[in-house]
């Protein structure tokens, strides 16, 4: 047993990266699988958000369109597709503020809908947001932050405030419809009420609405400086449809990784596969923008009928560690499925990469 109470006397399955494809330049990839080939999201410097389209090896078959022109921070965005729709949720730049913005467009990329520029409330950071379609709805999270958005620090003044994700409720005409600030009391974190909306990721199954998300929980010895407050690890937060906590699982990562940004979740069979970024004690802390050195990417499937119980990490093609890229900072990871395939989506200094994900019972 670890000390999350884990028994690590041996994976019960095995989860391998396999043949990664540096697919496009840019950053904060989104993969969406087409019936024939691929859509893929990026970030571009100086000119913003936009599509190109990849045939099955990855390889770029001519299309191309612009979403969003270019922005201050072209990091932020999500992109997730549903029924033939696009949806793009991105950080909007106004003089009266900050805000957020989802567009809507159809299979021949033409814009079909957007919310226009919601105006940040001011207990929220609105980056890094977390996007989904289900139950006729769309649903954007950007970060919840009791009393006011801390602006000038990543980390809260005091233990005692909640942190958590804001959620807004739309239509799929992208008529906003409500929002929900949801918060948790995670036993095994060092801050209880608080975790990372920045970076989070969600899934709704059935009676349930997910949130899988970072807490610090409680090894301050092994990062010692910058954003990392201790350790972090991941944790799974059961919602009910009325967003009130059922229960919290975890922590899912292991006690020698800072982990972050679990950016990219899926549910392949009986597990969840949830992917994020994370640094080692040698990594040395995270620093936050505008530091390129961010980590590596890892992946844990988690048992999803027995207690969220880890049954195997992620393993680097050719490599005995769990890191994807052992030589670059890599980061902003997501996973994109096609009936039973998978894949896992990545970016470093040198751009988008894709690699086959595979997941087995051993």
């Amino acid at each position: 047993m670890d000390d999350s109470g884990h028994d690590t006397a041996g994976p019960a399955a095995s989860l391998v990266i396999q043949a990664p494809v540096l697919a496009a330049d840019g950053s904060f990839g989104r993969l969406l699988p087409q019936d024939v080939g691929f859509l893929l999201g990026r970030a571009t410097a100086g000119e913003g958000y936009g599509l190109v389209g990849l045939d099955d090896d990855f390889q770029p078959n001519g299309t191309e369109q612009r979403l969003s022109g270019p922005d201050r921070r072209e990091p932020d965005h999500d992109l997730v597709q549903d029924d033939g729709a696009i949806f793009h949720a991105l950080l909007t730049l106004e003089e009266e503020g900050n805000g957020v913005a989802i567009q809507r467009f159809d299979d021949a990329l033409s814009q079909t809908g957007g919310s226009g520029h919601v105006p940040i409330e001011d207990d929220e950071r609105a980056l890094d947001q977390t996007l989904m379609v289900a139950d006729d709805r769309v649903w954007l999270g950007t970060e919840y932050r009791e009393e006011a958005a801390w602006w000038s620090d990543n980390i809260a003044p005091g233990p005692e405030l909640a942190r958590g994700l804001l959620l807004r409720e739309l239509s799929l005409d992208l008529e906003q419809l409500d929002e929900h600030r949801l918060t948790a009391d995670i036993p095994g974190s060092s801050t209880p009420g608080q975790f990372w909306g920045l970076g989070a990721s969600q899934l709704r199954e059935g009676d349930t609405h997910w949130i899988f998300a970072a807490s610090p929980s409680g090894e301050p010895g092994q990062f010692e400086e910058g954003e990392s407050v201790g350790t972090r690890r991941i944790w799974a937060l059961e919602y009910d449809l009325g967003f009130t906590l059922r229960q919290t699982w975890g922590p899912l990562t292991p006690a020698d990784q800072d982990a972050y940004w679990c950016t990219g979740v899926k549910r392949h069979g009986s597990v969840f596969l949830i992917s994020y970024t994370f640094r080692t004690p040698e990594d040395g802390p995270v620093k936050g923008p505008p530091n390129p050195d961010e980590g590596n990417i890892g992946v844990v499937a988690a048992h999803a009928d027995l207690d969220l119980e880890p049954v195997a990490w992620g393993v680097a093609t050719g490599h005995d560690s769990q890191a994807i890229s052992d030589d670059r900072a890599a980061h902003r990871s997501t996973i994109a499925s096609r009936s039973d395939e998978l894949w896992l989506v990545w970016d470093d200094a040198d751009g988008i990469w894709i690699g086959e994900l595979s997941f087995d019972w051993e």
